[in-house]
């Protein structure tokens, strides 16, 4: 089955590979899609039939020509041309996942009660990194509902260590021993 985000997200990947690159588009991409999310209606411009093509890729130049390398211009061109400017957040996302395996980079989700400090996340970053064997990035939400503790997301796998997953473990123990 053809997915145009994952070959066109490739596509735009080889090149900047070639062009040694890659950890310069992959910033770049995430500013494009960064801009994207907070102007949903500049992707519909893209894709709207109702404004000339030659008008829609204008548009790119005068937005993207001192913002972003030539090939990430010209590859926002052809996928609007195409008629696939909607795919274009999916085809960054495609990107990002094929650096992060260039690279061996895993997210780890972690939630905590607090924020964490900078050496918290240091220190969590090196213990995440020797458990997976690979570089870790961390994507931090606070839920305060934890109450205290973490819980971890990484590679699939749910490492917990929230007090409130201790004080669950314990009431269903407490109720497995009352049955």
């Amino acid at each position: 089955m053809y997915d145009v985000s994952t070959e066109y997200g490739r596509a735009i990947f080889e090149l900047a590979l070639e062009e040694n690159k890659d950890k310069l588009y992959l910033e770049q991409l995430r500013e494009i899609n960064k801009l994207l999310e907070e102007n949903p209606e500049f992707i519909h411009l893209l894709y709207s039939l109702n404004i000339p093509l030659s008008e829609r890729l204008q548009v790119i130049d005068e937005v993207f020509e001192n913002r972003a390398e030539e090939y990430i211009c010209s590859f926002m061109k052809l996928i609007t041309e195409r008629g696939y400017a909607a795919q274009i957040p999916e085809c960054i996302k495609a990107f990002e996942k094929l650096y992060y395996k260039e690279h061996k980079i895993t997210i780890a989700y972690v939630k905590s009660a607090v924020a964490l400090t900078d050496g918290q996340k240091s220190a969590l970053i090196k213990k995440l990194q020797i458990y997976s064997g690979k570089n870790v990035e961390l994507d931090c939400t606070v839920e305060p509902k934890l109450i205290g503790g973490i819980s971890v997301r990484i590679d699939g796998k749910l490492l917990e260590g929230s007090i409130k997953h201790k004080i669950d473990t314990i009431r269903s123990n407490l109720q497995k021993a009352t049955l």
